[in-house]
């Protein structure tokens, strides 16, 4: 299934052509929505300031939560409300778009185009010197770069859908699931949390969702979080 989006930005509107195995359309794409309300990585170290910018959870994506449409839209919003700073490597994003094309068919422009979206709408999400990190990382060989990107990032998390690559991992980095990760930020910024939802499912078209029906969605990668989250949706 194929999904239309029409982004706008500054005055600029330009359509991106994806691809996911949800068939649902959004008016305004993630990174428009992310800078409509100032609420990327720099304007949070602006609005929270320094000392809790430092003590905010770290977490790196790897490249397969990335790849499922619902759950890299929620991972980012819940980032941009400041639930997280999240971070990546050029060869994660790289995997992202490959992964994109090859199991999923996208066009290679709009696999770009979305890579640099989300390079744009978090400026300083890119790890920088995991290169001559990843040599010395014990894990599983394909998966070092993530855990290198995790330790030049300073990160605390990584957030993948792939634990059993993830032993050995160095002091004070642990590896979560999506689901196992979204439920632990669900704990300690419900409010927050339940406030992305509800604009996200707002934003999606063809076929609209409710609150609700998003998380139902997410269930399937992630079920624990979406049980919880619907139980304190009941509550509110």
């Amino acid at each position: 299934m194929r999904a239309a989006a029409d982004l706008s930005g500054a005055g600029t509107a330009f359509k991106l052509l994806a691809g996911f195995s949800d068939d649902v359309r959004w008016d305004v794409a993630m990174p428009a929505i992310w800078h409509a309300n100032a609420i990327n990585t720099t304007n949070q170290y602006r609005a929270i300031g320094k000392l809790a910018w430092v003590n905010m959870l770290v977490a790196v994506l790897d490249a397969n939560v990335l790849f499922p449409m619902l759950l890299r839209d929620t991972l980012l919003r819940v980032a941009s409300e400041g639930c997280f700073r999240a971070h990546w490597s050029p060869r994660i994003l790289e995997e992202m778009t490959r992964n994109l094309i090859s199991d999923y068919g996208m066009e290679p422009s709009r696999a770009e185009a979305l890579r640099m979206a989300m390079d744009e709408a978090f400026p300083e999400a890119n790890a920088e010197g995991w290169e001559e990190i990843e040599p010395a990382m014990r894990n599983d060989p394909k998966d070092r770069h993530v855990v290198a990107a995790a330790v030049a990032a300073e990160a605390a998390v990584i957030v993948t859908s792939n634990i059993r690559d993830f032993g050995n991992l160095p002091d004070g980095i642990v590896a979560l699931t999506p689901d196992e990760f979204l439920t632990e930020i669900l704990a300690k910024n419900t409010a927050k949390v339940l406030r992305v939802l509800t604009m996200q499912a707002a934003a999606y078209r063809r076929p609209t969702l409710t609150t609700s029906e998003l998380i139902g969605r997410l269930a399937l990668t992630s079920p624990r979080f979406a049980e919880q989250a619907l139980q304190a949706l009941a509550r509110r």
